[in-house]
Order: structure tokens, then C-alpha cells, then sequence
């Protein structure tokens, strides 16, 4: 040790004095009080060195006297870091406030012994699970009041805490149990209400304290359903529970505005502080009852609808013997009800012996899950002619326990007999349908020799005409420049503008018959719509200038659609011709627009036209069809529009016209897919 302790140097000065041999044996005193004192005690001097360590410390902090005594490592019972404890704090005389920084508000002024600290704490690293302890800290002084030491002692108080924990824990559950429960819970005093919980107001539409020092029998009408006096009954009631009877029990209740409603009422007698009072717990079961009377009603019109069906209905128990039928089931085995029932089903049908093994089979594949096919037997009648009957095998079952089975029957005897005339005439439609499947094929053989006819004759027809026309196109130039005077210019005009409408004419007949073939292919690409556009009004621009009409073209550069580039170039024109014949002489306009919808395109061309009557637009796609001959007999060849709808429908789109009426212009749409930008 580094220097001596301040006892010993007090027991020194006290040896000089002539007191050492009272000094000492009050040490041992001392000593022995602290060491005997079943209570875990330390002492320090005034350098903080350990003085005293006794039995019980050793034994609860496992750090024996020898090794603590003449050392400053008190901390090391209870903190994993060197920390002062309470005596420290005491021994440097630290102030309240010091206390406090050093250990929160665990500790507190002690109100039995002056200068002294108490307070708990828990220290996890002492026995299995933690200890929790109480300290008290007191100074120790000499007689002239300097403090030359304190000392401390500690007292388990873990059971202590277990149990006040458990005790909080339960106030708390019981708490929020009262609080909470779905139920109102009252707390009676004689027949007055003293406490409730927030459910009671809320059952009773009212506050707590609108329910607080009143009578049970006050929220309730002056009579119950039995018709006693509802006071009267109430307080029987409330005296048998007083009297260590449990009460349970319906009762009509009111609530503060005067709304009825069912409830379940139980009463307990309970002590509270040595008093007898009556506990009472109330259960709105207004939805409970109207759900019962519901099921009362429905299960009578199930009883109805079964007893009044036309099929019969019969249970069964698991022995096979009948426990119930329905009328139907009585007329069809013509026995009365009392003769039935307890009978076992094959002994009275409609089931026969035989019958059975297919029924067993249709219950034991219900056991399993499985649904069995409907059960087909014969019956006699009443006029002794056998019937046919279905039935439909169900189990029965009570709390997921099979109890028996349930047949539903019905009389299919005309159901057969119409099947098997069904059957007669399937085989008679068989017969005729194969006859027609022979014409059929006989004219599908005609019509195919007459469309390769057609189509070997329209070839001919345009090679043999184009033939003639070819000679005729290139010399008329030539005879129109040796021609002198205008009446005849005018009459070669006249020549020349009726052999090209034929040779349009057999150009676009010739053409229509190759998109009616199912033969023509169409080579499809992703295609930039805004380039083929503008392609196209570029062709046109000429047309368009001569006739005074401008052309917007508001298609997005970004839309690609899948086409055949040729067939959609003359789509295009023939739509943009179409606008330009059919729009007045002083002008107009024309817009091209599309937008995107889903994976299809929709491509519009409006004009502001001559527009077409409602009674036409069915007609516009029709071969050779003319909306206005009078004015363009030799303009339209009426097949422009009847090319665009198979090129359309080539594609897999579809196309259709749309015009507000005459004068109004007219708007073409065809859609075709979307193609990869």
C-alpha cells in the first residue's frame, strides 16, 4: 500500500493520545457488526481505499474481502468500467447535482439517516439473469464532524421487482381488458352503476357520465318481452347475484335517445376492498338475433322449396335407412310417410338392389373429394309403365362429421324419350348433311372452275384489249399534230380522252381481280408513314394546283407501319384522287393525319368536298359504284375505292367513310399495324 489509510493514521494519533486501546476495540466492533450484518456492506475511507468487505458482499458479487479490501476497485462489483459508486460520490462530499450526472435519477436523498443517498438499479453481470438492488450510502464522521469514510450497503430486491412487474403487468392486461373488451362491463353498488367502461357509452349512445349513479332498469323499457315489469325483474335478478348465484340471461335494453336493442346480461358478485358488489357484463346481440330470425326464415323457405319441388328429395343415414323425404319422393313410391321413413332405401326405391353398388360408389367417391357422375336407374310408375330416373348423390354433414347422404331424383322418362327421338333425327340431319356436303363440294368445284375462268378471261380480255390500245395511245399524238384545223383537234381530244378511261378502266379491272385472288402475296416492311406521304403528295402536287386545293399533311415522323410500299402508294393515291375529283371546282383543302391506338394505326384523309348522303356511304367501297355520275362520268372508273378496301383488308386493317352529309366534305380511315421504328 501507498501510504496508510486515515483510520490508521486516526488510530495513530489516537495511540499518542493515550486512546488507542478504545480505538481499537471499537474497530473491532466495528469490524464485526459489518462482517456478521447479513446485509451486502462495503466500507471506504476518505482515499476512497476499501476497509471492510463483508461475508454476504463476497457472496453475491463473487469478489472475495481479501482481494477488494486495501484496493479502490469497489466499482469492479458493479460496473464493466471503472465508475464511482454512491460512497465515492459521498466521501468527495459531491452535491446532489454531481450525484445526478454520474447516475440519472436513480438515487435520492434518504429521509431516515442525515447526508445519506438511496436509490435501486440493475446490474445484468451479478447471478443468472441480472440483479436488481437497493443502495443506501451514508458518510462516516469522526467526532468532530469530518467525514473520513462512508458506507454502503445493498439489499436484493430482484424477487421484489419480479413480482411488482407482474403485479403492474396484470393491473395493465386487466386495464386494457376492461378498456377495450367489445363487451359494456359495468360495476354495480347495490342496483347503481359506479363504473363502465368507454364500450357502455358507446352500446348505450350516451357519456359515462350520463350513465354513472343510475339503475340498470332506467336504460331499459317499462316492460320485457314477457311482459313483467322490467324494474321488478331486474332487481330479482340483481338479488339472486348478490346472493352468490351467477346470473346469465336475454334482456331488452335501451339506449339514451330511446332505440331498443337484445342483449345478453351476466352478473357475478365480485369483493372489492372487503365489499360485495355486483359485476356485470352486457353483449349487444341485436345483429346476433336478426341473423337467427333470418336463418329461421331461410331454413323454412328452404323446407318450402324442397317440400314443394318437383324432384324428390330424401336423406339417409350412414346405415342407408331413410330419415326424411318431400312429397315428390312420396308420389314416386306411392307409399305414405310413415310406411317410409325408417325404411332402408332399397327395400322401398325408388332405388333398387341392384341399384346400390353404383350409390355406395357415389358416396365413397364423395369421402375422397371426388364428384361422382349422376346416377341413372329405372322406376315403376304408377300405371306400372318403368320410368327413368337421374339422381344426384350429396353428403350430409354435422360439425365436418358425415352423418349420411342426400338424393335428389328427378323423372327423366320424357327427357329419354326426347332424347332418343333427338337421336333419330341427329342420325336423319347426319344423313342429310352429308348429301348437302356432296353439292357443296359438287358447286364449290363449279365455282372455282368458274373464277379461274373469270380470272383466265380478265387476263385475256386485258391482253386483247391492251393489244389494240397500245398502237392507238402512240399514234394519236402523232395524227393530232397533222391535224389543221381546231374542230378536229378538238374531236381527237374528245378520241383521246375515251381510250385512255379505257385503258384505266382495264388497268384497275385487271388489278382488282388480282387482290380477289387468294393467290397474291403482299411483301410486308416497317415502313416510315410521313416518307410515303410525302412521297405521294409530291406525285400529286401537279393535280392538286391545277384543281386550287392545298394538302396538310400532319402525320408524326416517329409512326412506322408494316406495309407493302407499292400497294400502299396506291392506296394513298387513289384516296388523294378520290378527294381531288370529288372537290368543288373553286378549290378546297385536304388533310392526312394518323395517330397510334394500341398495335394498330389509324391513317384519315378528309377533304372539304362535295360530301356524300348518308343513304350512299354504305355503297362507297362497291365495284363500278359512282357517288355523283353526273359530274364525273368519265372521271372515275368506280373502281378506286373497291382497290383501296382489299388493299386495306390485305393488310389485315380495316377502312370506312365517314361525311357529315352533302356540301360537307367527306374523311377516309383504314387502319393498318404498327411497324418497328
Amino acid at each position: 500500500m501507498n501510504g496508510e489509510p486515515d483510520i490508521v493514521k486516526e488510530l495513530r494519533g489516537a495511540e499518542k493520545q493515550g486512546e488507542m486501546k478504545e480505538l481499537k476495540e471499537e474497530d473491532e466492533k466495528i469490524s464485526q457488526i459489518v462482517d456478521k450484518n447479513p446485509i451486502p456492506t462495503l466500507v471506504i475511507d476518505n482515499n476512497h481505499i476499501i476497509t471492510h468487505w463483508n461475508k454476504t458482499l463476497e457472496r453475491i458479487t463473487g469478489l472475495s474481502a481479501e482481494k477488494m479490501v486495501g484496493t479502490k476497485k469497489q466499482w469492479k462489483a458493479f460496473y464493466s468500467n471503472e465508475c464511482p459508486i454512491l460512497a465515492d460520490l459521498l466521501v468527495d462530499n459531491k452535491s446532489e447535482n454531481d450525484i445526478v450526472t454520474y447516475h440519472s435519477n436513480k438515487y435520492h436523498k434518504s429521509t431516515l439517516v442525515e447526508g445519506a443517498y438511496e436509490g435501486e438499479g440493475f446490474f445484468p453481470h451479478l447471478g443468472d439473469d441480472g440483479k436488481w438492488f437497493f443502495f443506501t450510502a451514508a458518510p462516516l464522521r469522526n467526532v468532530n464532524g469530518v467525514t473520513i469514510g462512508a458506507i454502503e450497503s445493498l439489499q436484493d430486491i430482484t424477487e421484489w421487482k419480479k413480482i411488482n412487474d407482474r403485479v403492474v403487468s396484470s393491473e395493465e392486461k386487466f386495464r386494457s381488458i376492461f378498456e377495450n373488451a367489445n363487451d359494456a362491463i359495468f360495476l354495480m353498488n347495490e342496483d347503481t352503476f359506479i363504473e363502465c367502461n368507454p364500450k357502455t357509452g358507446e352500446m348505450f349512445g350516451c357519456d359515462r357520465e350520463d350513465i354513472l349513479q343510475r339503475k340498470p332498469y332506467e336504460f331499459s323499457p317499462p316492460h320485457q318481452p314477457d311482459g313483467r315489469d322490467s324494474k321488478e325483474k331486474a332487481l330479482e335478478r340483481i338479488n339472486v347475484a348478490f346472493a352468490g348465484e351467477p346470473q346469465f340471461f336475454e334482456w331488452k335494453h335501451k339506449k339514451l335517445d330511446g332505440t331498443l336493442f337484445d342483449a345478453e346480461v351476466g352478473l357475478n358478485r365480485v369483493e372489492i376492498e372487503g365489499k360485495a358488489m355486483l359485476q356485470a357484463v352486457v353483449r349487444d346481440i341485436t345483429e346476433r338475433k336478426q341473423t337467427e330470425e333470418e336463418l329461421r326464415n331461410s331454413e323454412e323457405k328452404y323446407r318450402n322449396l324442397v317440400e314443394m319441388g318437383p324432384d324428390a328429395v330424401i336423406t339417409v343415414n350412414l346405415e342407408g335407412l331413410i330419415t326424411s323425404c318431400n312429397t315428390a319422393a312420396l308420389k314416386m313410391i306411392e307409399l305414405p310417410r310413415d310406411e317410409y321413413i325408417g325404411r332402408h332405401l332399397s327395400e322401398v326405391g325408388p332405388l333398387q338392389e341392384g341399384d346400390m353398388p353404383k350409390y355406395l360408389e357415389g358416396v365413397d367417391s364423395l369421402k375422397i373429394g371426388k364428384t361422382p357422375p349422376p346416377l341413372e336407374f329405372q322406376f315403376k310408375r304408377k300405371d306400372g309403365i318403368s320410368g327413368w330416373a337421374e339422381g344426384h348423390i350429396g353428403l350430409l354433414k354435422r360439425n365436418e362429421k358425415i352423418i349420411g347422404a342426400q338424393l335428389i331424383i328427378s323423372d327423366i322418362t320424357g327427357k329419354r324419350m326426347a332424347l332418343n327421338e333427338l337421336k333419330d333425327a341427329h342420325e336423319l340431319l347426319f344423313t342429310i348433311n352429308r348429301g348437302l356436303e356432296r353439292k357443296i363440294q359438287e358447286r364449290t368445284s363449279e365455282i372455282e372452275k368458274l373464277v379461274k375462268q373469270k380470272d383466265e378471261f380478265i387476263n385475256q380480255l386485258s391482253h386483247d384489249l391492251k393489244t389494240p390500245l397500245t398502237p392507238i395511245m402512240i399514234l394519236m399524238p402523232i395524227v393530232n399534230e397533222q391535224l389543221k384545223d381546231v374542230k378536229s383537234r378538238d374531236l381527237m381530244e374528245v378520241i383521246n380522252r375515251n381510250v385512255y378511261f379505257i385503258k384505266d378502266l382495264v388497268d384497275k379491272t385487271v388489278d382488282l381481280a388480282r387482290l380477289n385472288s387468294t393467290k397474291i402475296e403482299i411483301v410486308v416492311k416497317d415502313t416510315n408513314l410521313l416518307s410515303e406521304v410525302s412521297n405521294i403528295i409530291k406525285n400529286s402536287q401537279v393535280l392538286l394546283d391545277e384543281n386550287n386545293i392545298s394538302i396538310e399533311n400532319k402525320i408524326g415522323e416517329k409512326i412506322f407501319v408494316k406495309a407493302d410500299r407499292l400497294r400502299l402508294g396506291e392506296l394513298l393515291n387513289n384516296l388523294i384522287t378520290n378527294s381531288i375529283k370529288y372537290t368543288l371546282d373553286s378549290g378546297g383543302e385536304i388533310t392526312i393525319d394518323a395517330k397510334e391506338e394500341g398495335d394498330f394505326v389509324t391513317i384519315s384523309v378528309k377533304d372539304t368536298g362535295i360530301g356524300i348522303k348518308q343513304e350512299r356511304l354504305s355503297h362507297v367501297f362497291d365495284e363500278f359504284y359512282k357517288v355523283d355520275i353526273s359530274r364525273h362520268d368519265l372521271d372515275s372508273s368506280g373502281l378506286g375505292l373497291a382497290i383501296c378496301k382489299r388493299i386495306v383488308e390485305k393488310h389485315g386493317g380495316k377502312i370506312w367513310v365517314e361525311s357529315p352529309g352533302r356540301g360537307k366534305g367527306t374523311a377516309f380511315y383504314f387502319t393498318l399495324k404498327s411497324g418497328k421504328k
